[in-house]
């Protein structure tokens, strides 16, 4: 008798513990983009719903105008996908999203917003703007209430190193527009600015752990908004600093990868070679190639596999959302010769669809001016069209320092100057490349003359010429 209690207790306890299990399959958390817009060039919007156990779900619409083209599991059950068509004639509104399966439903407000057609009326760059750049941690200090946030993975500053945290913030920056007028800045370009929830140097912002999300200890969502519309009110133009070629470790999508193939995965840690002249090397090895483009860049940076569809679309939709959301000028594209490079042309060309004022141009840190030209947009080489503005012009860079630091002979110092200026027949607009004397990876330039006032002034001179 004991044995048959036990037995059925037993029996009794796996059925209400199976159904428990099955009413608590449906947990939405989040939802990316966490809104949208109606009437873009692009009538398909793709959605990853985070939470725990999404599968074998039924999904629905309360909205007609809007269709369901694909609801698709993957790997994790952490994520469901979405692809929704918007009707020509949709309208902007919430609705309601409903995940359902045999015992459980949960219901997700979405929104649809209209467009505004006052922004975006003067984005874009030219050869008349002064670009100033900006590592919003480095800057200023505006808000002491947000150099710590308890609860993040670096909850402390220190600015007695410089791989720790200073405290400089959002509004720091926005204390300061009449500082940029003074100067004659008519571009801010500011390094990622998005969440960096990383244990270690989470100052510099390039190991996004967030791509929808200010990181806390810099402002927040509003707060950039706001100062992006104090920037344009002083006719400063804002460049958004965006990177593909990873991710930061601590990202969500990271540590539970939606399935295997999101990332370049090696039998032990590889770092890229970081030879980019391997792109369009002739006699360079299919390996050396791979371990350039697949290797990842640090330890705490996986490399993005955008082979991958989803990964593709999530990163698309990303950049089209910050402009349409905080009416951004400029994209400058880190890392670029680093992703697969079909992906960098279709994310370029689909984002260059809605938006064909914008203005991008790509970190091409490289050596020589033909390797350089080969990124560029136009088809002057092999590449094909990419889409692109400009690139950063590290050549001029070089022949600059090179001028100042090295004596005249008949290619070297000064002449070096005119060599790279006699190779721009390998761009379509070799006008649109964004000169430069230094930046946040480079030596202070100041330093790198050794402190001569003469000197700074010369290369002052030639970058404004």
């Amino acid at each position: 008798m004991n044995v048959f209690i036990r037995n059925t207790s037993l029996l009794f306890c796996i059925l209400i513990c199976s159904n428990t299990i099955t009413n608590a399959q449906i947990k939405a958390d989040k939802i990316e983009p966490p809104h949208w817009w109606i009437n873009m060039k692009n009538d398909t919007l793709h959605l990853i719903i985070y939470g725990s156990e999404l599968t074998n779900l039924e999904v629905s619409l309360d909205k007609k105008d809007i269709k369901i083209l694909d609801s698709r599991e993957v790997e994790s059950s952490k994520y469901l996908f979405l692809d929704l068509l918007i009707e020509k004639d949709s309208k902007a509104e919430k609705f309601d999203i409903t995940l359902k399966n045999k015992k459980k439903k949960t219901i997700i407000e979405y929104e649809l917003k209209s467009r505004d057609d006052s922004k975006h009326q003067n984005m874009g760059l030219d050869q008349s703007d002064l670009i100033y750049l900006i590592m919003p941690d480095r800057f200023a200090n505006g808000d002491e209430t947000n150099d710590v946030i308890k609860g993040t993975n670096q909850d402390y500053i220190n600015r007695d190193t410089s791989l720790f945290r200073h405290g400089g913030d959002l509004q720091g920056i926005i204390d300061h527009t009449d500082y940029f007028n003074e100067l004659g800045i008519t571009a801010l370009w500011l390094n990622p600015a998005e969440e960096n929830d990383q244990p270690l140097e989470s100052y510099h912002g390039y190991a996004i752990t967030d791509f929808y999300a200010i990181d806390p200890r810099l402002g927040n969502n509003d707060l950039y908004k706001s100062m992006v519309d104090q920037l344009h009110k002083k006719e400063i133009k804002i460049i958004r600093d965006v990177v593909f070629n990873h991710f930061g470790y601590e990202h969500p999508l990271i540590q539970n990868l939606p399935d295997s193939s999101w990332i370049h995965h090696w039998e032990g840690y590889t770092r890229t070679n970081f030879r980019a002249t391997l792109l369009l090397d002739p006699y360079a090895s299919e390996y050396e190639k791979t371990e350039f483009s697949d290797g990842w860049f640090d330890h705490h940076m996986p490399d993005m596999n955008y082979n991958n569809k989803d990964l593709q679309n999530y990163m698309i939709q990303n950049s089209i959302w910050w402009i349409e959301e905080m009416d951004i000028d400029a994209y400058r594209i880190d890392t670029y010769a680093y992703p697969e490079q079909d992906f960098m042309k279709y994310w370029a060309k689909s984002v260059k669809a809605e938006y064909p004022g914008l203005f991008m141009f790509a970190e091409t840190w490289v050596h020589g001016p033909a390797i350089q030209a080969w990124f560029a947009g136009g088809n002057k080489l092999n590449q094909g069209e990419t889409y692109l503005d400009g690139v950063t012009d590290f050549q001029m860079y070089y022949a600059i320092n090179n001028m100042l630091n090295n004596s005249y002979d008949w290619t070297e110092g000064v002449a070096e100057i005119y060599y790279v200026l006699a190779q721009d027949f390998l761009y379509e607009k070799p006008e649109q490349n964004v000169t430069f004397i230094d930046n946040h990876d480079l030596d202070r330039f100041y330093g790198v003359i050794d402190q001569d006032l003469k000197k700074f002034k010369m290369g002052i001179s030639i970058l404004m010429t």
